[in-house]
């Protein structure tokens, strides 16, 4: 684990005991539904410029660092190869403390669960929807998400399989992961990151982040966009 990824661990503990400054730097509205319809719940939106995989897996363990509750739900959005698969892999490893752990992709299963101690977090399922794209949404029924979202933690890559049967919880963070035109071959790893928090419980994680990214952001790789 680098340096970068260890400082945000050790402010990371303490960032609910300190609420988000109210700024214009921050956009906090009344948002569209998922992706665009009807007018959905408060939601508050950060946009990053991560710089590595080292500042994307800062990010995964801010969000893994909450006090991880059944019903969170982590919608993930992004072409093949943006990095949604990273983000829920360094996501599940500072979940559950093992950042060695084993997480492969379950692109093959759809669906791979994992746990921790008796005192950790819930369940975590780590879905990968891409194959049920051609199938019309009609296996996502026998996947039982309606029941996993609301009993453990549940990271979605592909989620437009959602929302036709409408699967899509109104409380949740959506994450649109794209690559920068500067990274067309990965080697820059620069990504764009699209980060919105639905329900107050997401409001206030996002607009503390977005601040934490304005303060510390560059000894992170980290760059916040304005929306």
């Amino acid at each position: 684990m680098n340096r970068a990824v260890r400082s945000v661990l050790q402010y990371s503990r303490c960032l609910q005991r300190h609420p988000p400054r109210r700024g214009q730097e921050f956009l906090v509205c009344r948002c569209l539904g998922s992706r665009g319809g009807d007018q959905g719940p408060l939601c508050a939106r950060v946009q990053v410029l991560s710089t590595s995989q080292d500042a994307t897996a800062v990010l995964a363990a801010y969000f893994a660092r909450q006090k991880c509750m059944p019903g969170d739900c982590y919608l993930l959005f992004g072409d093949v190869g943006a990095g949604k698969s990273y983000f829920s892999r360094e996501f599940i490893r500072f979940a559950l403390d093992d950042e060695e752990m084993e997480v492969p992709s379950p692109t093959f299963l759809l669906h791979n669960m994992y746990s921790g101690m008796n005192d950790g977090p819930p369940m975590i399922h780590h879905y990968d929807l891409y194959r049920l794209l051609d199938e019309k949404y009609s296996g996502v029924e026998r996947l039982g998400f309606d029941n996993t979202v609301r009993s453990g933690v549940c990271l979605v890559e592909w989620p437009q399989v959602l929302e036709p049967l409408g699967l899509v919880p109104d409380e949740r963070v959506e994450l649109s992961f794209r690559l920068t035109s500067s990274s067309p071959t990965h080697e820059k790893d620069e990504r764009i990151i699209d980060i919105r928090g639905f329900g107050p419980q997401w409001t206030r994680v996002v607009e503390t982040l977005g601040e934490h990214i304005e303060q510390r952001g560059d000894a992170l790789g980290l760059q916040y966009l304005s929306v």
